[in-house]
């Protein structure tokens, strides 16, 4: 047996009495049962090769774990407690059944990969590094977000996996990067022991959450810098559109949810009224590469031809994008060209937004932690500074948090590398996309931190084959409105008249993040219980 499973035998007196060998013998098939049960009524529901393959790795995790650890057991069956051989006196067992049953259920994963998939796939080290990661990572994450069961709070199954990991490191021993397929795997596997040791020894949730978050962008920003996509010429179909036409015009930018509304048949009236203004000459409606991105998130294609169409229609075709000098430029493109391009790159959006999750979600923990606000005095704040506008918000004189203490939000949670006031009338000179960008994403998540209007986020609660380790997708995770596509519609509207939304959470951050920023453009909230729309 191996020193480093001996290690973790409790001694007798001690408080924390537990024999190691005894836990693994009990609790590593009673989880892989779980797992077979679940299958079990879920198998019919596997619908597409990438659950099938979720199904195939689990099964082949749990297999290998259990060809590891057997190799904790010396004797061919149990030890008997009435008749301990003298070579194995250190294991007396008081549960001798619990061999029994490991055996039981290592032999049932055996026989179903015989059948189903074929044993010889089994490649021991890696279909455990392939999922040992994710899943102690998906269990740290439900510790943080208290969606945990009792065995959890316990950390029953956090200890389990604890000595699991030890023995299977001691056992298999560091993976040869050069000849690994999947060399993250290794890297997900560090860095996740590190996370569950840290938790074990300090049971700190809030830590536990932040520090969850932030790997979680680390890894969707390697995934995009990783991710190889050629964008050329052919992938776009533009047409200037004369400057003497546009001085004539308002220029109207609508976010996603509008067209929605545009689309429900109970808003016959709101739909009139937005095609009465799109066939009006002194009039533009305008959209933008993100409207295409969103449509690509849309998982029926019906709706997605729909949605397009519309889009097509209520602009005309006209299109804010950014152009070879970096800067935002109104033309016309058919929104199918676009909508094509968005295809190739929504791998990269999926990242970016998982990445946007991963960050708003903590910044509450990150704030508080920063501040030295409890739960009380965070509420206090929260709706204090939300009574603000931008102007008092980001006063250096502001009595309802110190210019000091806006600051340190700004530099070390919101990233900045300058002081706020710097964005002071940013944008009353000409600037680039992409400066126009950071520094609505720089006020944009600092007005989150501070919980100015603040958007709750739903957080999953059910496990299935796509959830196979904590991911922000949109069938767990759905933000009232997604922080990532937002702060892109403030900034393409930013050249606009108008910016008309259906969020009131983002109709008044954006109002004051131009405000602030001194865009000309004006905020025109939708309500979507009686939506309607006033132009000039």
């Amino acid at each position: 047996m191996s020193n480093n499973i001996d290690n973790h035998i409790a001694c007798e007196g001690t408080d924390n009495e537990i024999n190691w060998i005894c836990k693994v013998c009990k609790d590593l098939p009673n989880y892989a049962e779980m797992y077979l049960c679940q299958r079990g009524n879920e198998k019919n529901k596997l619908e597409n090769q990438d659950e099938q393959r979720a199904d195939l790795i689990q099964m082949k995790y749990y297999y290998a774990l259990l060809h590891l650890l057997d190799e904790i057991h010396k004797l061919p069956e149990c030890p008997n407690p009435e008749n301990v051989m003298s070579e194995c006196a250190d294991q007396k067992c008081k549960t001798p059944e619990y061999f029994g049953y490991y055996r039981k259920i290592y032999n049932t994963y055996a026989d179903i990969l015989k059948t189903e998939k074929g044993i010889d796939q089994i490649n021991l080290k890696c279909d455990i590094c392939a999922v040992l990661p994710y899943t102690i990572f998906c269990d740290l994450d439900m510790i943080a977000k208290n969606l945990h069961s009792e065995d959890m709070e316990k950390t029953q199954k956090l200890e389990l996996e604890a000595v699991i990991t030890d023995y299977y490191l001691e056992e298999v021993g560091p993976c040869a990067q050069c000849d690994c397929p999947t060399r993250e795997n290794w890297l997900e596997l560090v860095n996740s022991v590190q996370l569950l040791r840290k938790y074990l020894e300090t049971k700190d949730r809030k830590e536990l959450q932040i520090c969850i978050n932030d790997w979680n962008r680390l890894r969707a920003f390697d995934n995009i810098l990783n991710t190889k996509i050629e964008i050329n010429s052919r992938d776009f179909q533009i047409k200037n559109i004369p400057l003497c036409v546009l001085e004539q015009k308002t220029l109207v930018y609508m976010d996603f949810s509008v067209y929605q509304l545009y689309e429900c048949p109970q808003n016959e009236v709101f739909h009139k009224q937005l095609d009465n203004y799109a066939e009006m000459d002194e009039i533009q409606f305008v959209y933008s590469p993100t409207h295409m991105e969103e449509v690509c998130r849309m998982g029926d294609l019906t709706f997605q031809n729909k949605r397009r169409k519309n889009i097509s229609k209520i602009c005309s075709n006209c299109e804010v994008v950014t152009v070879q000098d970096g800067c935002l430029k109104f033309i016309t493109e058919p929104v199918d060209v676009c909508f094509e391009r968005a295809k190739k790159l929504q791998v990269l959006n999926e990242y970016a937004e998982v990445a946007e999750c991963a960050t708003f979600e903590a910044l509450e923990e990150k704030t508080c932690r920063l501040l030295e606000w409890d739960e009380k005095e965070a509420e206090k704040r929260r709706k204090e500074i939300s009574m603000l506008s931008s102007i008092e918000l980001f006063d250096p004189n502001n009595e309802t948090i110190d210019n000091k203490n806006l600051n340190k939000i700004f530099y070390m949670i919101c990233g900045s590398q300058f002081p706020v006031e710097r964005l002071k009338d940013y944008c009353k000179k000409e600037r680039t996309f992409s400066e126009i960008r950071r520094a609505v994403r720089l006020l944009f998540i600092l007005m989150n931190a501070l919980g100015y209007h603040r958007n709750k986020i739903m957080k999953r609660t059910k496990f299935t084959y796509r959830a196979f380790y904590p991911t922000y997708g949109h069938e767990f995770y759905r933000i009232i409105r997604s922080g990532f596509f937002d702060a892109d519609h403030i900034c393409y509207a930013s050249k606009c008249n108008y910016f008309v939304t259906c969020d009131s959470t983002l109709s008044l951050q954006a109002r004051e993040i131009y405000r602030y920023l001194g865009c000309k453009t004006e905020v025109k909230y939708c309500d979507k219980k009686t939506p309607e729309l006033s132009l000039p």
